[in-house]
């Protein structure tokens, strides 16, 4: 779990040093004026992930990771997502795919949202997933944001789960 902890902590420090020089420093500043949330918008995620692990049937077997996603919203409103992750370093241990719905608060640059879907885990256990969960993202500007959701996972052979996320969306 320490050796897991340092390297999360080295990425994260990384990727602030890469943000905050060269050409990616203007993506993170915060600019109040534009649309910052809109249609036919694809963005990816670049996340770090806390979850409540208990694929093998063992207690207390919580675990941290890093994973990456890709957003599609097809109106201002509602979109879809696949996602993966790792936390055990064996990629892929999980893909996840969801439906979305958002809210955008364009004068507070946030949008709650809600998603639902199903997934596949690989290793450990392999079996089906279902999984629904909420968050909200804020906007920096109409590239760059930040979002924190949670969702629960609910494993067709193994008990159920909840998984955290925290991290980046890059819009293009």
């Amino acid at each position: 779990m320490h050796k897991k902890l340092t390297v999360v902590a080295g990425l994260i420090l990384f990727i602030a040093q890469t943000a905050t020089s060269g050409p990616l420093q203007n993506s993170f500043e915060y600019n109040e004026t534009g649309e910052k949330f809109g249609a036919k918008e694809f963005s990816l995620d670049l996340y770090g992930l806390g979850a409540t692990r208990n694929r093998e049937n063992f207690a207390d077997n919580d675990t941290i990771g890093l994973g990456a996603g890709v957003n599609y919203y097809f109106t201002r409103y509602f979109g879809a997502s696949a996602e993966t992750y790792i936390d055990d370093w064996d990629l892929p241990n999980h893909i996840d795919v969801s439906a979305l719905a958002r809210y955008p608060l364009e004068k507070y640059s946030l949008a709650p949202y809600v998603l639902a879907g199903f997934g596949r885990q690989f290793h450990d256990e392999p079996q089906w997933t279902a999984h629904f969960g909420g968050g909200a993202e804020f906007r920096l500007n109409p590239m760059t944001g930040v979002f924190i959701d949670v969702r629960g996972i609910f494993p067709e052979d193994s008990p159920n789960l909840a998984l955290w996320r925290f991290g980046v969306r890059l819009r293009f």
